[in-house]
């Protein structure tokens, strides 16, 4: 679960410093999201336990169960 914790931290970080994402051209994307992954990746202790929701880890913490939509 750790690949997983370690995504959503990317994730946050780009939508919270980089707003303008989607108006990027490739090659700035992948320098950015390279550079995010190395921060990310040399702050992150390995040893600890994950203790982030397990819905925000699979990133269905919006979705309803099937028995509220019917």
């Amino acid at each position: 679960m750790h690949h997983k914790d370690i995504k959503r931290q990317i994730i946050k970080q780009l939508k919270k410093e980089y707003p303008n994402w989607k108006q990027l051209n490739n090659k700035a994307k992948k320098s950015i999201a390279r550079m995010v992954l190395d921060e990310v990746d040399s702050d992150y202790d390995f040893t600890k336990q994950v203790d982030t929701h397990v819905h925000k880890l699979l990133g269905i913490e919006n979705q309803l169960p099937a028995s509220v939509i019917k």
